[in-house]
């Protein structure tokens, strides 16, 4: 199971690979759900043996840094005309398709590293 630090670490390793960690912040939550597992099968007595799991669960969340945004576009010298998109919501989905194409780029060759295989579109 990979813990927090990890999720978090790998996450950096991607926007670092796309060169969006100027750009985007991450932050990693983990909440962690206590359950009751009644051991056998059917409706458990009020005797019943049981484990007690724990359940952890990451969430990512990310923020866009839209002032250093601003700036590259600047000094990129250059604008997007061909939409009547605002330019604000246009820079915002301009990063989030970078980062899923990055995203996507890197789980699907993190595998090959393994020889394990994934599934998906184009995938058989």
């Amino acid at each position: 199971m990979e813990n927090a630090q990890a999720f978090s670490d790998r996450a950096d390793n991607i926007l670092k690979a796309g060169k969006l960690q100027d750009y985007i912040s991450l932050e990693v939550n983990e909440s962690v759900e206590i359950e009751k597992k009644y051991k056998g099968g059917g409706r458990p007595a009020p005797n019943a043996p049981f484990d007690i799991i724990e359940i952890h669960k990451l969430s990512l969340s990310a923020t866009n840094d839209t002032e250093a945004v601003d700036q590259y576009l600047l000094s990129a010298g250059w604008r997007i005309y061909v939409t009547d998109t605002p330019a604000d919501m246009m820079t915002l989905l301009t990063i989030t398709l970078q980062v899923l194409t990055t995203i996507e780029f890197v789980s699907r060759k993190e595998p090959e590293k393994t020889d394990e295989s994934i599934s998906g579109p184009g995938k058989s």
